[in-house]
């Protein structure tokens, strides 16, 4: 029983314990020596800044006690007020500790929570909340053992006698520490992601919030904007262990993605019923509730402030990672394509949705380690759980449906090497992967080998693609269906080519010409470079459609008629016509030699002026020529044809075609068998083309 105080000693007693804080802020210290349910937290008090709201009290001695966390326009005085008032989720009783660097450090290591100011203690509890209505904000906490409510109100003690005044504003970082990493100065900052996003909606997580850090190295020298590159650690590993030296003048980020229980978001988030704090409440998997991508909007948040805070070019921004890092650095781009300019991965995943690859072992198969993890954290592939984002979650962590659906999207270049004996992530979901980005003109270039997760046993080396030249506000070719990939087989490792590319041998020079009235770029082929150094020649020639992403100037009209040409040493070898009904250009079967040919497609409006374009329908190659002819022929509409040889007598040499033929593109080589040096004439003919070239033959 509680002991009964005389009301004059009790009021000098509360008096007496009245302070001020260092906020303004009115509280009270009162101390009860029962270890009752019923003890009361104290100190509660909080400032606001960049738009967040940070609450600090006293904790209980005991730390697996949870605390809950209330905010009202009106005073919270009793636990009747707490039903009126917005509740913002719950923490735990070690709040004010640093997970990610005390876990790195293998030591106890404690939040800063004002740049500046000193950490804070380790009984101090931490609740941040992000402000969604400029206005006057009351706060009270309470406390949670066993699963019970302690939700008695005690003005002053564990709720605010005075509101604190708050304005909508983006949240910014909180700087923690500078470290030494690698030679390399690197200050440490901590992002405090509310999960009480919108007005009136429920929380992203049951957890009120979650604290990560990030790294960031300046390896800048001047006032130019500089290139801001994310980049996205692997599994097992953490933040402070992908420092690594700039690959040139730039702002390199790396963000931390581990939860305060040891597991990981897998870069996208989790469900709203997940338990961030400990993994022993998430045995079984998700079956209901929204799964949420506030990682993902946290890196968003953190792309954002870094080009306010310091001189990014927010053209170019690029993300890079290994393992599932790569899986976190693709998903992100595929979701927020807007700001990001290209991406660099290695050995990471296109469809987690996927869980049959050819290795039994793949660790995102049925029933294994990586599988179980994220069915406790999203919920299983057949339980399929709608997002946040409006699409169902196994739809948005699956490359193929992406491409798909969102074909038009203004994709980033994406580079990517991954391994046909990559047990860990697995090989078979690879291929359908890279049928889709060829069926939907995405681009990219995609290298894989006998390599396995760890990268050994690899053919391709790592400097075969300068991910670094792409910029947001410049268009780029994207290249599908190249005649010069080698075979990826059909998803197991044994089957189709030892290594190969999907467009590897296929670039262009120079930024494209990106014009109102057309768009034009050069394109060649290039040699590719074996982790041996060794060099990897590229054929003469090859087919491949070309369709420019990224358009900033040339946006033709529903209706418009495009007219394409490709140019080879002055002379066309290409030509069409296309009516644009909006969406993507695609210009199909581009012809490109080694030493460069000019794509440029062009438009005339319905109602406006033409554009010439020369009608040319036989091609030869190379001229002169040495021991063999190519010979390239377009029927534009089915119907009798000829493609015949002669010398400069009339005589005639050899005849290619003779016969009726349907429309498309046919290919001869004529190898001179007794012919001497000199010129001869390649006439081809139908009912409404009658075109002649010179070729000149040199033994």
């Amino acid at each position: 029983m509680f002991t009964r105080f005389p009301i004059a000693l009790l009021l000098s007693l509360i008096l007496a314990t009245i302070n001020i804080n260092g906020y303004g802020s009115i509280y009270h210290e009162l101390n009860f020596s029962d270890g009752s349910l019923h003890k009361p937290l104290s100190n509660l008090n909080g400032f606001h800044k960049h738009g967040q709201t940070f609450l600090t009290w006293q904790n209980l001695s005991d730390t697996s006690i949870y605390y809950k966390m209330y905010r009202s326009e009106n005073p919270i005085t009793s636990s009747d007020n707490l039903e009126q008032a917005e509740y913002l989720g719950y923490t735990n009783g070690n709040s004010a500790k640093d997970y990610n660097l005390s876990t790195h450090d293998q030591t106890e290591v404690y939040l800063v929570i004002d740049s500046g100011s000193p950490p804070l203690s380790a009984n101090k509890g931490l609740f941040v909340a992000t402000t969604l209505a400029t206005g006057n904000y009351y706060y009270a906490v309470t406390s949670i053992e066993d699963g019970i409510e302690n939700n008695a109100v005690m003005p002053g003690v564990n709720s605010l006698l005075n509101p604190i005044i708050e304005v909508v504003a983006a949240p910014y970082p909180v700087y923690q520490q500078t470290r030494i990493i690698n030679a390399l100065t690197v200050d440490i900052y901590t992002t405090f992601m509310s999960m009480k996003y919108a007005i009136g909606q429920p929380l992203m997580n049951k957890a009120g919030f979650i604290a990560l850090d990030f790294a960031l190295h300046k390896n800048v020298t001047a006032s130019d904007d500089y290139p801001l590159k994310m980049r996205f650690h692997p599994g097992g590993s953490d933040f402070l262990e992908s420092i690594s030296m700039a690959d040139e003048s730039e702002i390199t980020i790396c963000p931390e993605d581990n939860f305060p229980s040891g597991n990981t978001s897998g870069w996208w988030g989790a469900n709203e019923n997940f338990d961030i704090y400990d993994e022993l409440n998430n045995q079984e998997p998700l079956t209901s509730g929204i799964n949420y991508n506030f990682s993902q909007q946290r890196l968003t948040r953190i792309i954002e402030w870094a080009k306010q805070k310091f001189p990014v070019d927010s053209n170019r921004i690029y993300l890079e990672g290994n393992s599932f890092g790569a899986i976190g650095a693709f998903f992100y781009a595929m979701t927020y394509p807007e700001s990001i300019a290209a991406v660099k991965l290695s050995s990471g995943s296109f469809n987690l949705a996927f869980d049959q690859d050819y290795n039994p072992y793949c660790s995102l198969n049925q029933n294994k380690p990586n599988r179980e993890s994220g069915d406790r954290r999203l919920g299983t592939i057949n339980s399929n759980l709608m997002t946040n984002l409006g699409y169902l979650t196994y739809d948005l962590l699956n490359g193929e449906w992406i491409s798909h659906t969102f074909s038009e999207k203004n994709f980033p270049m994406i580079y990517s090497i991954n391994g046909k004996y990559d047990t860990l992530i697995g090989w078979t979901e690879k291929p359908i992967y890279y049928d889709s980005i060829n069926s939907n003109n995405i681009g990219g270039y995609y290298f894989y080998d006998g390599r396995n997760h760890a990268g050994e046993n690899g053919t391709w080396g790592d400097n075969n693609f300068d991910y670094l030249r792409y910029r947001k506000n410049v268009s780029y070719p994207a290249f599908s269906n190249c005649t010069a990939n080698e075979d990826y087989g059909n998803g197991h490792a044994g089957d189709g080519a030892a290594f190969g590319s999907i467009n590897g041998f296929l670039d262009y020079k120079n930024d494209p010409e990106d014009e109102p009235s057309y768009w034009k770029v050069t394109l060649f082929l290039r040699d590719l470079v074996l982790k041996s150094g060794e060099i990897y020649e590229a054929p003469k020639s090859c087919e491949a459609d070309v369709t420019p992403r990224g358009l900033q100037q040339f946006h033709p009209a529903e209706g418009d008629l495009l007219n394409w040409t490709v140019t080879y040493k002055g002379q066309i070898i290409q030509s069409g016509t296309i009516t644009y009904n909006g969406g993507l250009v695609t210009i199909p079967d581009v012809i490109v030699y080694g030493d460069s040919v000019e794509v440029e497609i062009a438009f005339q409006t319905t109602s406006g002026g033409q554009i010439e374009i020369i009608n040319n329908n036989v091609f030869v190659y190379p001229n002169p020529f040495s021991q063999e002819l190519y010979i390239r022929c377009e029927m534009a509409a089915p119907g009798d044809c000829s493609l015949k040889v002669y010398d400069l007598d009339g005589r005639l040499i050899q005849v290619l075609m003779d016969g009726t033929y349907s429309q498309g593109i046919y290919q001869h080589t004529w190898i001179p068998s007794n012919e001497s040096n000199g010129l001869y004439l390649i006439k081809f003919e139908t009912a409404n083309v009658s075109e002649t070239k010179r070729a000149v033959f040199i033994k």
